[in-house]
């Protein structure tokens, strides 16, 4: 078995480890949601409290593997296989991040929620854009437009831009750490304006390649 697949079996398995050797010390109900300002707004059972996150970052792992055996362009997707599996490692340690700070903030540990995920985000978001910058054109992977998924040369050029947007935003959400107060709008911003600009520039692109 590869690295990647050691690291994700690890992830998830820590999952469950942290849920039964901490349930009987977290309060009930437990603090389950934060606000922009980072404080806690939010409540949920102990029992889904524990086991919700584990659960569904479980289904998410499966779906995101089953993605390469049911895409109809599987043999483009197994060109970048590798980094593919990588990301979803990436993926899986970002939620057992944000598990992570959830239960030191129930065992009594006070920080600002916002700010402790800038740094993840931004490391999720720079490998995502690693994984852009390899994508083949395929229909469950990647900036899927109808320009990207009609042409071959759009989806390449497209993602080649994609990547270097994501990871310039990656930098964009650091200075998030030193402001906490907006530190929401540096995780969400840069993300959701990386989207739009890359909508319209998989439209530009295909309309320069196709002369229309």
């Amino acid at each position: 078995m590869r690295l990647n697949r050691w690291l994700l079996l690890f992830f998830l398995v820590a999952f469950y480890a942290l849920a039964l050797v901490l349930y009987n010390r977290m309060p009930d109900p437990m603090t389950s949601h934060w606000n922009a300002q980072g404080a806690a707004d939010g409540y949920i059972s102990r029992f889904w409290g524990m086991f919700l996150f584990p659960i569904m970052t479980t289904g998410l792992a499966l779906l995101l593997l089953a993605i390469p055996q049911i895409d109809p362009l599987k043999e483009n997707i197994r060109r970048f296989r590798t980094t593919y599996d990588w990301a979803i490692v990436f993926i899986v340690g970002f939620m057992l991040y944000i598990y992570g700070l959830t239960l030191l903030w129930n065992l009594g540990t006070q920080f600002d929620f916002m700010q402790l995920l800038v740094p993840a985000a931004a490391i999720l978001y720079f490998f995502l854009g690693v994984l852009l910058g390899k994508a083949k054109r395929n229909y469950l992977i990647g900036i899927r437009t109808p320009w990207t998924l009609n042409n071959e040369d759009v989806w390449n050029r497209t993602h080649k831009i994609g990547g270097l947007i994501f990871k310039a935003a990656a930098l964009f959400t650091l200075p998030g750490v030193f402001w906490p107060g907006l530190a929401v709008w540096f995780v969400v911003g840069p993300i959701l304006l990386a989207a739009i600009v890359l909508i319209a520039a998989s439209y530009i692109i295909h309309q320069r390649v196709t002369g229309r």
